[in-house]
């Protein structure tokens, strides 16, 4: 499973073997295997060789010799994705038949497969009816499966068979478009990392104390998730993008919660009357030390504020923002508030959200004028990242409170918005935003071109 969940990374191989990650041809293996010399080499790193394969490709190396029958089928990460299939179908012709030369070549490959699997990544084809991957899973969990990705990219929501949730040596599972209907008082025991994306859980469930990284794209059904977030979890990340509005009790027990993100775009439950303050929920969490969320929830959470006074978050060294409307006053003053309770904060990221239909209806910045910033300290940070910048005086405002407040600054990268295409425009902005006074003698203002879908790094 390339790229997903790899155990611990193995040490760079000596140069003189570092030519293994080089394109390789069966002609190349055949000069090579003269005398054996390919076939003498260790397992591991034959395997190395042939993960660097199509399983196609790994497959025609069982033709060398009698000694390569089968190497092919020891290889402990079995990858039959979407371009497996595109290139087992491309010269057929009749799409109908797709599905049946797709099931019938995995039917072949757990024939021969010998070895029990580290990692099985799946591409589920358009007519999943026609395909046994059921009993594909079935197969490779009694083989001591620990890692497995199942893409459903064209078809509705598949079920996840029930032998998954017995599957004691998964340790990380990531799937898209499913179904979790988990038996009752279903636990994974080992489970270490677990991505989600347009998934639906139907019943409760929880992936276990073991679990450390969670990330949740587009789910449904997330109140099944409460035992998930129970006394004695481990869990060290948590990102949950789209979705539906969280209970925020889950995280009283998260107490080892390193970084979150809370990226939504919409509550379809919002209470407005029920908004959270996010500093003094960051304070219930006493290892965070990154918090990314979006500028909707900037607009419908309180900034931070008690009485009057804000309250501060010590821990917190990275913050991102992102779609932070730059003719919203709500989200940029929120931003402000919150960036002014993290007086520890190293690294800011903002990704401005240009809205055309807002330009013409933009107020004063009166209200951010007003307020009295000049006890507002960012003693410790460093780098700024600000996308998207387009004139907005809002941002200006942002841009100047910044530099007049971090005497550690050391570079404000700013990147133009790519619809802002005149050049005078431009540099007006540009004069403007270098001539507001810097706390930070060594602080660097760069200037950039923004690409189309760029974001922070």
């Amino acid at each position: 499973m390339t790229g997903f969940m790899q155990e611990e990374p193995r040490q760079l191989m000596h140069d003189s073997r570092r030519q293994v990650g080089q394109e390789v041809t069966d002609s190349d293996f055949c000069q090579l295997d003269d005398g054996g010399r390919i076939s003498n080499l260790p397992q591991d790193l034959l395997h190395c060789i042939l993960r660097r394969l199509s399983v196609d490709d790994a497959a025609t190396t069982s033709v060398l010799s009698k000694e390569w029958r089968y190497i092919w089928a020891m290889n402990t990460h079995l990858v039959l994705d979407k371009l497996f299939f595109a290139q087992l179908t491309a010269k057929i012709i009749d799409k109908e038949a797709h599905q049946s030369a797709f099931s019938r070549a995995v039917e072949k490959i757990i024939l021969v497969y010998l070895n029990n699997l580290v990692s099985f990544n799946l591409y589920i084809p358009p007519k999943i009816d026609r395909c046994p991957v059921t009993r594909w899973i079935e197969h490779f969990v009694k083989k001591g499966l620990r890692y497995l990705e199942l893409n459903n990219y064209e078809n509705k929501a598949y079920e996840i068979p029930s032998c998954l949730f017995d599957c004691v040596t998964l340790r990380g599972l990531k799937l898209t478009i499913c179904i979790l209907n988990a038996p009752k008082c279903t636990i994974f025991t080992n489970l270490l990392q677990v991505i989600l994306t347009n998934v639906t859980f139907n019943a409760d469930i929880s992936f276990g104390t073991q679990l450390r990284h969670l990330r949740l794209d587009q789910c449904t059904g997330l109140k099944h998730l409460g035992t998930q977030f129970t006394k004695g979890n481990s869990l060290t990340t948590v990102l949950l993008i789209g979705g539906e509005q969280i209970d925020w009790r889950w995280f009283e027990f998260t107490s080892l919660l390193r970084r979150l993100a809370l990226e939504f775009t919409s509550y379809s439950n919002f209470i407005p009357n029920k908004a959270i303050n996010v500093v003094k929920f960051l304070n219930v969490l006493p290892s965070i030390f990154a918090f990314c969320t979006s500028g909707f929830t900037l607009g419908v959470c309180r900034p931070g504020l008690t009485n009057g006074h804000a309250t501060k978050c010590d821990n917190l060294k990275e913050l991102i923002l992102n779609c932070v409307g730059s003719y919203d006053l709500c989200q940029i003053s929120n931003a402000i508030y919150l960036i002014s309770c993290l007086p520890n904060l190293q690294r800011l990221e903002i990704l401005l959200q240009v809205d055309d239909k807002s330009r013409d209806f933009i107020a004063s910045t009166s209200n951010l004028d007003a307020t009295d910033w000049n006890d507002m300290s960012l003693r410790q940070l460093q780098t700024v990242i600000i996308m998207d910048v387009d004139g907005s005086k809002y941002v200006s405002h942002l841009v100047k409170i910044l530099l007049a407040s971090s005497p550690a600054l050391e570079v404000m990268s700013l990147r133009i918005h790519v619809g802002l295409t005149d050049p005078t425009e431009k540099l007006k902005i540009k004069q403007e935003l270098e001539h507001f006074p810097r706390r930070s003698s060594a602080a660097q203002v760069l200037w950039f071109q923004n690409h189309p879908n760029s974001r922070p790094k």
